[in-house]
């Protein structure tokens, strides 16, 4: 098995002239949405041009027996697939590695493109207005952008009167497991600009206050965590008290107070994670899961579709 991560997306359909109602997905000009994705959306990515402006292009996955990867999951009101995406517009050398020192195995060229595919699930719920899109991330690589655009051009192409709304989906309850029973790793304070005082006994002019950064970083060694007065400050920090961690006078004349930002790295279920407490929307949208891989080395269709169901269902969303 090896690690994948999935983006979590909300979304919700407003017709143009309301953009503060959302409307019925069930229901739109009475069609369902998601008989309308089922029917029309591979056909709609087979058409859809390649992106010569970021010489990207997009295409449906195919099984072993040339047999798109799109399924519908009627019951949670779910469609399920593999986007393949890829660059082209630059010619490149493949070599190979234990042969290094030898000619190209074989040369890229401008009108090829290295097709990645990427998992995602988009549940259409029938009994709320509001929906979510799991898109699978391998690295540094996801197809967020390139997924929410050609959806949101998929509905108003279909539903020329309405149009689409994307934000990070982000479970609070998953935060507070963080925070409230996660190991805290490192705890980050940064201040981006300093008062005159402090800069002084940093030995800076008064002019460079904003030039610099000063962080402080208190990290936990080994297998250790840090727990006692700071673990209890965070948590109040988190409960809406964001002077408390920094009402030591001691922190203080190092210039960290209430200006200045603060970062916990906590583990919990085995997951690390990163939390900005100045802004927990800035706290990524992304969650671990462990995935079984195919012969090719990437993330196997029914292993990686099963772990998004269960996280679907992890976020009690009462979608079905």
């Amino acid at each position: 098995m090896e690690e994948r991560k999935l983006e979590v997306i909300r979304f919700y359909v407003v017709h143009k002239d309301h953009k503060d109602e959302k409307v019925s997905m069930k229901s739109i000009d009475g069609i369902d949405l998601i008989d309308n994705v089922f029917h029309n959306f591979i056909k709609y990515i087979d058409d859809f041009p390649a992106d010569e402006k970021n010489k990207r292009i997009v295409q449906f996955g195919k099984r072993d027996d040339s047999k798109t990867f799109f399924e519908i999951k009627r019951k949670i009101r779910s469609v399920t697939g593999i986007i393949e995406t890829g660059r082209y517009g630059k010619e490149e050398n493949v070599i190979d590695i234990s042969k290094k020192d030898e000619a190209p195995v074989f040369t890229i060229h401008k009108n090829h493109s290295v097709q990645k595919p990427f998992f995602f699930l988009i549940c259409i719920p029938e009994i709320k207005n509001e929906g979510i899109i799991i898109l699978e991330r391998d690295g540094q690589y996801g197809i967020k952008s390139i997924f929410t655009h050609l959806f949101r051009k998929f509905v108003e192409l279909n539903f020329e009167d309405y149009s689409v709304n994307f934000a990070n989906f982000i479970d609070k309850q998953i935060i507070k497991n963080y925070i409230e029973k996660g190991g805290y790793n490192t705890i980050k304070l940064t201040r981006s600009s300093l008062p005159d005082d402090v800069a002084e006994r940093y030995g800076l002019e008064s002019y460079q206050t904003n030039d610099f950064v000063v962080e402080l970083i208190i990290k936990a060694r080994g297998k250790r965590r840090i727990g006692g007065l700071a673990r209890k400050k965070i948590q109040e920090m988190f409960e809406s008290s964001p002077d408390s961690f920094f009402s030591s006078e001691e922190f203080s004349k190092l210039g960290f107070d209430e200006y200045a930002s603060i970062k916990v790295n906590s583990t919990y279920n085995d997951s690390s994670r990163t939390i900005d407490l100045s802004d927990t929307m800035k706290f990524r949208p992304y969650y671990e899961i462990m995935v079984n891989l195919n012969n090719t080395g990437h993330s196997d269709f029914n292993s990686i579709e099963t772990a998004a169901i269960n996280l679907m269902d992890d976020f009690n969303l009462d979608f079905y």
